[in-house]
């Protein structure tokens, strides 16, 4: 921030309105809420009078930055946006209308989102009393270079939140992409589901179905053989690299004495037990 720039407090050209109008039960109201963390105001619901128990509410004006009363300390404030306009808050909100036309509304729009102003925020009051006061909001200080120049500041900072918007959605498209080509090419292996018409079809002992079993201490001698696909238990995982995969100097797996024989299965066939072939 140049330091020709002078810091004011927003009392120069901010203040307060306290206006009520009474809840007719018979009319239909848009109610608003402040986003934490200084993320602004959005829609909160639409109800009926009836549904609304404090009869004494606020109306909001577009532009005007409305300050939460308990949430404030924790970014609970922001500018009224013109599409809620006429919306109602209750007594617990404060209304600050800007007197001055020294200020851009976007300008303080950007400027009340940074840490140097939750600081001031913050700073407000005693640390244990989570609420402020409609005073101290006019004591906060704010940068305020020329029209002009609030004006560029703003320019550039909506150019630049373009420019990320465009990269999250370039990304969040890229994703898309990937997933479908990813769903794609699962789709097309042939993994012969159209054999599977139950989950106890799918385990079955026949070609091209999946084998759960046996594994472990239920192997036999006589079932292993010196050719065929290994049969790895979880426990010699770690020790040894998956098939065709070199883990010696030589380029061929490391034998283990006992562990390392085969059980004669069909091609293509993978298995992992709990146990350890012996």
């Amino acid at each position: 921030m140049p330091n020709n720039w002078p810091v004011v407090p927003l009392g120069r050209f901010i203040r307060q309105r306290v206006e009520f109008v009474h809840i007719d039960d018979l009319e239909t109201y848009t109610r608003v809420r402040v986003q934490l963390h200084a993320k602004g105001i959005v829609l909160r619901d639409v109800v009926s009078g009836t549904e609304i128990k404090t009869k004494k509410q606020q109306v909001c004006r577009a532009g005007e930055f409305l300050v939460a009363e308990i949430d404030a300390k924790v970014g609970g404030f922001g500018i009224v946006p013109d599409d809620l306009a006429g919306a109602i808050v209750s007594s617990h909100y404060f209304l600050f209308e800007l007197a001055d036309t020294a200020i851009d509304t976007r300008f303080l729009d950007f400027f009340i989102r940074t840490p140097s102003f939750q600081d001031q925020v913050c700073a407000q009051g005693s640390t244990n009393y989570a609420a402020i006061r409609p005073t101290d909001v006019p004591e906060y200080k704010i940068p305020l270079p020329p029209l002009d120049e609030q004006r560029r500041i703003v320019a550039r900072i909506e150019q630049l939140a373009a420019r990320i918007a465009d990269a999250h959605s370039l990304r969040g498209t890229s994703l898309d992409q990937a997933e479908a080509l990813f769903c794609s090419a699962v789709t097309h292996l042939n993994f012969k589901e159209s054999a599977w018409t139950t989950l106890r079809s799918a385990v079955l002992d026949k070609e091209g179905a999946v084998r759960s079993g046996p594994f472990g201490s239920q192997l036999h001698h006589e079932e292993f053989v010196e050719s065929g696909i290994s049969a790895i238990g979880t426990r010699a995982a770690p020790h040894r690299c998956s098939p065709g995969q070199p883990s010696g100097q030589d380029g061929r797996a490391e034998k283990t004495p006992s562990r390392n024989r085969r059980r004669t299965r069909r091609p293509h066939a993978f298995h992992f037990g709990q146990g350890i072939p012996r």
